[in-house]
């Protein structure tokens, strides 16, 4: 099946083959096109989703907001909003 492909597309394979790969450049293509700001905007979003549950879970488990923030490297101040948002999501 790629057999057939090679053969009558062989002058772009070959070129394609002897092209350098250029990282950079394809970086900006990839953003360009909106993949690569997607993901890593992706990866970010579902992490600090991650860290609010863990802080959620420990907190109705009783753990300080000192050592929430401690624990998950936050700030008291970043525990004691998701805590009150929380308490304002239950009411």
């Amino acid at each position: 099946m790629l057999d057939g492909f090679f053969k009558v597309n062989k002058a772009e394979v070959s070129a394609m083959c002897l092209t350098e790969y250029d990282e950079e450049a394809a970086k900006r293509v990839f953003r360009e096109d909106g993949y690569l700001d997607g993901v890593e905007d992706g990866k970010a979003a579902g992490m600090q989703q991650k860290a609010v549950e863990a802080a959620q879970s420990l907190y109705a488990n009783g753990v300080s907001v000192e050592l929430i923030a401690k624990s998950l490297q936050m700030t008291v101040e970043q525990v004691e909003n998701i805590v009150k948002d929380t308490i304002q999501k239950e009411a």
